[in-house]
């Protein structure tokens, strides 16, 4: 119980600073909120509860060998919810929690590249790409424990 209530206000206090940066100047347009990725034991009944409980869409399914992940998105940010399946030998440490955190960027481009010249360390092959059930381009780097973070920008 005590991590459930962890999770819970960690995701109050994202989401929440996400909602108040939101309110830019109105004279521009700006991509806000916040992106976590939540390893769960049943991707289907998390998908459910994210959805009531923060009023997001699915905008994808994706299944696999190894794994579900539901993209869910709406006015609180982005959640993917990835439930790996246990008898997937490459999968016997994994475990139920976050997964990877991000950012929405008004300035996507301007700070990709800035990353690039600052030789930040991109995953992957480190090339951005375009989410097409999003509509926004991302990239995901590595901040200095290794851990993802992925970054949305460019609508």
């Amino acid at each position: 119980m005590p991590k459930v209530l962890s999770v819970l206000t960690f995701l109050f206090i994202f989401f929440g600073v996400g909602a108040c940066a939101s309110e830019a100047p109105a004279e521009r347009e700006r991509l806000a909120g916040g992106f976590i990725a939540i390893v769960a034991s049943s991707a289907e009944e998390s998908s459910k509860w994210y959805q009531r409980t923060f009023e997001l869409e699915l905008q994808r399914e994706l299944s696999g060998d190894a794994y579900k992940i539901h993209l869910l998105r709406g006015d609180a940010g982005i959640v993917e919810i990835i439930e790996f399946i246990p008898s997937a030998p490459e999968n016997t440490e994994r475990t139920i929690g976050l997964f990877k955190a991000g950012f929405i960027l008004d300035d996507f481009d301007v700070r990709v590249a800035q990353w690039r010249e600052d030789g930040v360390e991109f995953f992957g092959n480190g090339e951005v790409f375009l989410d097409e059930a999003l509509q926004l381009h991302s990239v995901i780097i590595l901040d200095p424990d290794g851990n993802r973070i992925q970054v949305f920008g460019g609508e």
